[in-house]
């Protein structure tokens, strides 16, 4: 399992597999989307907005992926700035993607108007493997699998103020 999200009152599980399990609130899988020429799929997020799921190739080649709520592929983006891909969160107030790469140590920014990163920070974390987001308390979560933490961070206001 590389990625779970929560979209209405289903849980997404994602498998590096390239499979896609919907799970309701008691553990019963509902459905598995088995996702076309993809594996290495790492994480996985939900814009509410517009009805659409993303989810990170982790490298070779690095891509982001939009799906429907059917999983039927809508866009793909290929991604620079980072070795790998391994954790995503959708930011609706910024209408882009915050990503995390373990080889880089590095957190990113995706805007998904311009198709470009507006901001990139350095982590001190080993392996990071997933980030959440706290709008409402500004803070970023992200959990590193070496170091079994989770960390909390505030979200950075040069970030803010520049997206």
């Amino acid at each position: 399992m590389e990625g779970i999200k929560m979209a209405g009152s289903y849980f997404y599980v994602i498998k590096e597999s390239g499979n896609v399990m919907k799970i309701d609130r008691q553990g019963r899988i509902l459905q598995t989307y088995r996702l076309s020429d993809t594996s290495r799929l790492e994480g996985i997020t939900f814009d509410s907005d517009r009805d659409c799921f993303y989810l990170v190739h982790e490298k070779k080649p690095e891509m982001l992926l939009a799906y429907n709520t059917d999983f039927v592929e809508c866009q793909r983006h290929l991604l620079t700035g980072a070795k790998d891909f391994s954790g995503l969160a959708f930011d609706n107030k910024r209408k882009g993607i915050w990503m995390v790469s373990h080889e880089s140590a590095t957190l990113l920014f995706w805007n998904l108007k311009n198709q470009k990163y507006l901001y990139s920070h350095r982590l001190d974390i080993h392996q990071a493997e997933g980030v959440a987001i706290d709008l409402n308390e500004k803070r970023i979560y992200i959990i590193g699998d070496m170091d079994e933490e989770l960390f909390v961070f505030d979200l950075p206001s040069e970030a803010i103020e520049r997206l």
